[in-house]
């Protein structure tokens, strides 16, 4: 993605935003109980100016609850490292879901994470997602893991391949490795 000839990228980013959340709404609607939408502000702040401070160490829950270094190429280091400083702020109950979008790095195939069940459940963790962006010209073509990171945030904490054999076509937007073209909520 080019940079804009001013330097500030924040329409762009906000056109990019409307392109994944437009997609990541077709699958919410088909949620139950009338599905959700995300409501997106166009409140594109760049971290460096935002009120939030990354620490350069984190609480890796994935790892016994240890205090671990910062990997700059590591998704779940950006996550844990995201969630703690939006844990800290004043206001952190303001914001329904705080978005973090970084290009994508490392070798792990991972390309979002998000806090389970924290959208309904404002005392559990900060309520945060971090989204890595493979194409910079056109974000929304992970839509479908963006929309399974979605379902994690709203209360789906367990993936469908725990309840279920197969996955057939790549079409469960719950199944851990998410089909690019997958549309299903869980059956």
């Amino acid at each position: 993605m080019a940079r804009e000839a001013r330097g500030d990228p924040t329409e762009l980013l906000g056109k990019q935003m409307d392109v994944i959340f437009s997609s990541v709404n077709k699958h919410l609607k088909n949620l139950d109980n009338g599905g959700f939408k995300v409501d997106f502000a166009r409140d594109v702040v760049k971290l460096d100016r935002s009120e939030i401070a990354l620490e350069d160490t984190y609480v890796d829950r994935i790892n016994g609850n240890k205090t671990t270094k910062v990997d700059p190429t590591n998704i779940f280091s950006h996550t844990f490292t995201f969630l703690e400083a939006v844990q800290k702020l004043p206001d952190r109950h303001s914001t329904d879901l705080r978005i973090l979008f970084i290009p994508e790095r490392g070798p792990d195939p991972t390309l979002a994470t998000s806090e389970e069940t924290c959208i309904c459940n404002p005392d559990w963790f900060g309520c945060v997602a971090v989204f890595s962006i493979r194409f910079l010209n056109n974000w929304g073509h992970h839509q479908a893991v963006f929309a399974h990171e979605f379902g994690h945030a709203l209360g789906m904490d367990l993936h469908d391949d725990q309840f279920y054999t197969s996955n057939p076509k790549s079409r469960l937007l719950m199944w851990s490795s998410v089909g690019f073209h997958s549309y299903i909520w869980s059956p």
